[in-house]
């Protein structure tokens, strides 16, 4: 990176990152990334999904996940979630490219999300263009 850049460095640059269907021997690092991330909600079985589960891996490191309940007349992204020091990549945003592209292929019109008060996504969730359905309640994407 050139001396001076505002942009910060982001391990994740230079090295290639693929998204494929999380395995078993992936819970592991699904619930560091959730404990990490602060997504825990304390009570709940991190070790069990519903779903669909999808993970971005780069150099054998999973580095992020989503998960999404299909579903009609739309799908449910449930979770995603990014370790801290990948926030700055691209990650996130081909967790939702692959996600996305699997709810389309399953016959999926739209998603939602909810997003709680803490998770300050309002302005990613417009970048790729969801709509707020009400204040603070749910997201609607549609496919």
């Amino acid at each position: 990176m050139a001396k001076g850049s505002r942009r910060s460095w982001c391990p994740c640059r230079s090295v290639a990152m693929i998204v494929r269907p999380a395995r078993q021997e992936d819970i592991p690092a699904i619930i560091e990334i959730v404990e990490r991330c602060g997504l825990r909600i304390d009570g709940l079985d991190y070790s069990k999904w519903s779903g669909v589960v999808l993970v971005a891996v780069r150099q054998d490191q999973i580095v992020g996940f989503i998960s999404a309940l299909p579903g009609s007349p739309y799908g449910v992204i449930t979770e995603i979630g990014v370790l801290p020091e990948y926030q700055k990549g691209r990650a996130c945003h081909k967790l939702m490219e692959s996600m996305e592209l699997l709810l389309r292929s399953l016959g999926m019109a739209a998603w939602a999300g909810y997003v709680g008060d803490i998770r300050g996504l309002d302005d990613s969730m417009k970048k790729i263009g969801a709509e707020s359905t009400g204040v603070g309640s749910m997201w609607l994407r549609r496919l």
